[in-house]
């Protein structure tokens, strides 16, 4: 499996997916599809991909396509790999929200019996082929979402692959996912871009650990977050409301001067001791 591969979007996710493939299948031959002229040189100087695809010319089909482009991208790519996708290609992606990439896919592929919506759930504040990093699957854990239409040999390649890379591999429905990872993730990059903006003027080099902390995934790329945010909106708006009534709990205990029913609600929160 995996002899020609076309990985779609070279940045953190995709070009890591690229160097970690190589490491474990040498053979394999790997093309890019970038809309980014610097990524996509970028890409092929650093060795990630031999080439650039041409849809225009696209020969033998596929025997994997990852996707590792934002979910506002998402439709359109599916469009352009279209000449590059057979019976048998394995086409898998790295988004974080799944709802809309199964769609997406169901309407671009209808009935296509190797679509496998793949959610690594690895990354860093970094971007760009420069930050690909061929352990970055290395512990993690994968989420595979099959369509209706997704076969099982789809599926078994899916997960051998992702074992190969030194990943975990388990299956939840699109909604349950949605649901857990904006709560997980989502939520608390919206919260760290809040507090940094909050912070905006004032003297950093005064910041501590726990701002630097609680502060870090701010310095992941808008544009992607505010893609992710929006197209999870569903699952992440009530969280939002939900997050936003405990802040405002916290000031009315504040103002209040309790001190014990302010230590008692933190208590409800601490994931450790006092």
């Amino acid at each position: 499996m995996a002899e020609r591969v076309l990985v779609a979007g070279l940045g953190l996710l995709g070009g890591s997916f690229a160097r970690a493939l190589r490491r474990v299948r040498p053979d394999c031959r790997i093309l890019g599809l970038e809309t980014d002229p610097v990524h996509g040189g970028q890409a092929r100087a650093l060795g990630l991909v031999e080439g650039l695809w041409d849809p225009g010319s696209a020969g033998e089909p596929f025997d994997l396509v990852f996707l590792a482009v934002p979910p506002s991208a998402m439709a359109p790519v599916l469009e352009t790999i279209r000449p590059g996708v057979g019976v048998r290609t394995l086409v898998m992606d790295a988004c974080s929200v799944k709802g809309p990439v199964l769609r997406a896919m169901a309407q671009a592929f209808p009935g296509h019996g190797g679509l496998v919506p793949a959610h690594p759930i690895a990354g860093s504040h970094a971007s760009g082929p420069a930050s690909a990093d061929p352990a970055l699957f290395t512990g993690c854990q994968v989420v595979l979402s099959p369509l209706p239409s997704t076969e099982p040999w789809a599926l078994t390649a899916a997960r051998k692959l992702w074992c190969d890379l030194g990943a975990g591999v388990r299956e939840m429905e699109a909604e349950d996912h949605d649901r857990t990872l904006a709560l997980l993730s989502h939520l608390p990059h919206l919260a760290a871009f809040a507090l940094a903006g909050l912070a905006s003027g004032a003297d950093l080099s005064l910041a501590g650990p726990g701002f630097r902390d609680s502060t870090r995934l701010a310095r992941c790329p808008p544009g992607l977050w505010a893609d992710i945010a929006l197209a999870n909106r569903e699952a992440l708006g009530p969280l939002l409301e939900a997050y936003a009534t405990r802040l405002i709990g916290l000031k009315g205990l504040l103002d209040g001067g309790d001190r014990a029913e302010l230590q008692k609600c933190l208590m409800n929160g601490a994931l450790g001791g006092e």
